[in-house]
């Protein structure tokens, strides 16, 4: 059997979700090897939620998403991810309200947070737009 630790020792992040989280978070902040296991414990969460298949974009946009809500970083005050309207549309081809659905999650301490309102900007843009916001 495959031990789980090799799955991640061998899980290689996609390029725009590391480029994405590092232009919002310096390393000292999310180091590495935290970003790291991060996304690959999103990539397990996108792996049971949502069933329609993804453009690559799509997915990455999505896996930052999910790693800041992984790391406790950001949350939804109403709802988790798994219920949330945005999986939901995802799993319907509703990929227009899939990417207005972002902001949803850029709550921290109760409050909306500027950073990651324009984190979910971004990845809304990459989900939508199939590129960086700020290339």
């Amino acid at each position: 059997m495959l031990r789980v630790e090799a799955v991640e020792d061998e899980y290689v992040p996609p390029a725009n979700c590391v480029a994405l989280t590092r232009y919002f978070y310096s390393p000292s902040e999310r180091p590495d090897a935290v970003l790291v296991h991060q996304l690959w414990l999103a990539e397990r969460t996108l792996a049971r939620t949502i069933v329609r298949p993804l453009q690559s974009y799509q997915r990455e946009a999505l896996l930052c998403l999910v790693s800041d809500l992984v790391a406790g970083l950001a949350v939804s005050p109403s709802m988790s991810f798994g219920k949330s309207v945005l999986v939901s549309a995802v799993n319907k081809n509703m990929f227009q309200i899939a990417a207005a659905e972002f902001s949803v999650f850029c709550y921290s301490g109760g409050k909306v947070q500027s950073r990651l309102w324009e984190k979910r900007r971004a990845e809304s843009y990459l989900f939508s737009r199939g590129h960086l916001l700020f290339e």
